[in-house]
């Protein structure tokens, strides 16, 4: 629990566009050392990880200090929006905690008496602030006034934060069926529309720009991605780079457009909606990424 676990990639440019492995240089950076690392944020000209031990900060991903004055208490995700950052923090109950002064003051707002899960997804489109599964029996909420107060989000829905995204005005929400739930105006009112013919279960939600791409199977059989642009009324197979299987496939957004395809030693990153991929080697799958614009840190 004591082993650094985020990696460090270098010299690695995105602008090279393949389809086979790219050679890439790997460090693995020292810190932070405080457990888990649920998420990693670029905020205020730093890098930003919380753990199991609190909120860690990096001007260059090797040198890590925890941010003494939030203490020790789990910080389970995190989000950086243009001049604020948000984190959802908890040992016996969940707090949300902002900063608009680069982490030098923090605003918090009890959300619940129950200490979160780690597995809170945390999102922001349209003005407005939405937590899924922060506890088991909050599935998803949200904050018209960044975060002062909250209330449910309308419709429902599954718990699972995979089923859930937001970006660009758009939300989406799924779950154990062939239907999505989906709203353009900041979650106030939601649409149903289905998949496509002949998928029966949903396994992930990610929003690129105004694209949905999901992974579907198909009437208990194989599993494919496919992918929407016009708010899921008609779909079309996402097309994976070779060696990327849909059964075990995970698929995460980075940034309005980059997806990532994750499988376990290997990565994959397209901007272009999967037309064209640049595959890297990775130590093991990662679950996300950040840039600073000079050094990409990977998340494992």
């Amino acid at each position: 629990m004591t082993r650094p676990i985020i990696q460090l990639l270098l010299t690695c440019t995105l602008s090279i566009i393949c389809l086979h492995p790219a050679h890439a240089q790997w460090t693995q950076t020292p810190g932070p050392f405080g457990g888990t690392v649920f998420f990693l944020e670029t905020y205020a000209g730093a890098y930003w990880a919380g753990a199991e031990s609190g909120l860690y900060r990096s001007l260059d991903g090797q040198q890590w200090n925890r941010v003494e004055n939030l203490g020790r208490e789990p910080v389970v995700a995190g989000l950086a929006d243009q001049d604020t950052l948000y984190i959802i923090r908890g040992l016996l109950r969940s707090d949300l905690l902002t900063s608009t002064d680069g982490g030098q003051s923090w605003k918090l707002t009890e959300i619940d008496e129950a200490p979160p899960t780690n597995h809170v997804s945390l999102k922001k489109t349209g003005g407005a602030l939405i937590i899924a599964a922060i506890t088991p029996n909050n599935y998803y909420l949200r904050s018209r006034n960044n975060g002062a107060t909250f209330g449910l989000l309308p419709g429902g829905g599954a718990a699972s934060p995979d089923l859930l995204d937001a970006n660009g005005g758009l939300i989406v929400k799924g779950g154990d069926s062939p239907t999505l739930q989906i709203s353009q105006n900041g979650g106030n009112t939601f649409f149903n529309r289905m998949i496509a013919p002949g998928f029966n279960t949903n396994y992930q939600v990610v929003v690129l720009d105004s694209a949905i791409v999901t992974r579907v199977q198909s009437n208990g059989g194989a599993l494919s991605v496919q992918i929407s642009f016009d708010t899921a009324q008609n779909w079309q197979a996402l097309n994976l780079p070779a060696g990327f299987d849909p059964d075990v496939v995970a698929l995460r957004r980075s940034g309005e457009k980059g997806l990532l395809a994750l499988i376990f030693g290997q990565y994959a990153w397209t901007t272009d909606y999967g037309v064209t991929w640049t595959v890297f080697s990775a130590p093991e799958a990662p679950r996300g990424m950040h840039t600073n614009g000079n050094e990409w840190l990977l998340v494992f």
